[in-house]
């Protein structure tokens, strides 16, 4: 076990000079109930709403069941009225808890900044967990809007008396929002990542086809060429290949020479498509460093990165994925909810005397990634010293498969961050594992 230098109570995470305690089972079980549990199921642009009284849950004949939903759209007298029915039967937004479903990502945004501006409790509750109070707490095979709000009012209900988790974790608009931007931002540059590639495989194809022994030699030299001079016959006539930059004297004069020998096909027929493919693709990488630089912008401005660039080999694309994921620490009562999160978990599958584990499909196959490659470079040898190499060649020594070992490695690795993370405590090697 990590022995991190106690200068805070671990049970406490230090968030922008603001001790938070985190959201656990004890803290669950110690909850008050409350007057009036509502669930909300979130849709692009008209949300449905369960509204149900705590008298109306104690009944014994689950009248609540039954209750009507109201409809809200993402207008401002359409909340204003959502709230009115809320006030209606409450003095104090301290008597209400609110649940959304966490299926609505932005959908859910405006909504939600609304009921916390006004003084709500709002907490996000996985579909896996509405899933299952609809099948097991109320017997329902069939889904809709309405099942799906009663249900997550039901859940918060059975979280304050039986102190029952169901994944439902507290939304802090500021953490919240800055990490489903992040995670917007990464999508988007995987995106342009794939727009890049399907481009450059194109260009393979087509100066193969015009201009194969260039192709074959000076390829990423061409990708700055052919956005101006797109054919052989094109670079023969460029007069030393004028305007183009990066490219030294005699490198400008074997291209050329290999494009007045060329035995390509003539590129009359490609020149446009190649060219305007080349300022295609240079197009794609250009917005993908500004969408990295806007990662970067975000990332200083957070409070977790700090303590993630703390960890060997831990830059800009792996700290946001991550962010993006967890949202806020204090989502994450133990390390084993944790790693579900992230992917890095395994499941155990026992019938008498047989028993089979295996990796669980739950969790962030991109969260998985990110560990994976994060891993890959703390186990190179030309990597300092630390905590993962040393737990990984243990591993590997005691008979392990490198792969599995990788793999437990990865687990480690998302303990030991969930701690530094929870403790407010910046990485620091131990040589424990050595």
């Amino acid at each position: 076990m990590y022995k991190w230098s106690a200068f805070r109570d671990p049970r406490q995470c230090w968030i922008n000079g603001s001790i938070y305690l985190p959201f656990n089972k004890i803290n669950m079980k110690n909850k008050t109930k409350k007057k009036l549990y509502v669930g909300i199921d979130v849709h692009s642009r008209e949300h449905r709403a369960a509204i149900i009284p705590i008298a109306l849950l104690e009944q014994t004949n689950a009248a609540w069941k039954s209750v009507k939903t109201i409809s809200i759209k993402n207008e401002r007298d359409s909340f204003n009225y959502f709230e009115k029915t809320i006030r209606s039967q409450v003095l104090d937004p301290s008597e209400v808890v609110i649940s959304v479903d966490h299926t609505g990502g932005h959908y859910s945004e405006p909504i939600i900044f609304f009921l916390l501006s006004r003084g709500y409790e709002v907490y996000f509750l996985e579909s896996k967990g509405i899933k299952a109070a609809r099948a097991t707490l109320l017997d329902q095979e069939c889904k809709s809007d309405a099942i799906d709000s009663v249900s997550a009012a039901y859940m918060l209900y059975l979280r304050d008396t039986q102190g029952l988790s169901f994944r439902i974790s507290l939304m802090k608009y500021e953490l919240g929002s800055m990490a489903t931007v992040l995670t917007s931002l990464i999508l988007q540059r995987m995106q342009f990542i794939k727009l890049i590639t399907q481009a450059t495989n194109r260009l393979h194809q087509l100066l193969i086809a015009t201009f194969p022994e260039g192709e074959a030699r000076y390829f990423k030299k061409l990708l700055n060429i052919i956005t101006r001079y797109p054919t052989p016959q094109e670079i023969q006539n460029s007069n030393g290949l004028e305007g183009i930059k990066r490219i030294n004297l005699k490198d400008r004069e074997i291209i050329i020479q290999l494009a007045t020998n060329s035995v390509g096909v003539p590129g009359d027929l490609y020149a446009w498509l190649i060219k305007e493919l080349g300022i295609l693709r240079m197009d794609f990488i250009s917005k993908r460093e500004v969408i990295a630089s806007m990662i970067r912008e975000h990332l200083d401005r957070h409070p977790y990165t700090e303590i993630l660039y703390s960890f060997p080999c831990f830059g800009e694309i792996a700290a946001a994925t991550i962010i993006g994921i967890m949202k806020d620490i204090n989502n994450w009562p133990n390390k084993k909810k944790f790693k579900k999160a992230l992917g890095v978990y395994s499941t155990v599958a026992q019938s008498g005397m047989k028993s089979r584990t295996k990796r669980g499909k739950e969790g962030s196959r991109h969260g998985r990634r990110v560990l994976f490659q994060v891993c890959l470079g703390c186990i190179r040898e030309k990597v300092p010293d630390n905590d993962f190499k040393d737990y990984y060649l243990r591993q590997v020594s005691n008979g392990k498969i490198r792969i599995k070992a990788l793999v437990s490695t990865m687990g480690k690795l998302a303990e030991i961050i969930y701690h530094c993370l929870r403790t407010g405590e910046l990485y620091e090697y131990q040589g424990i594992y050595r």
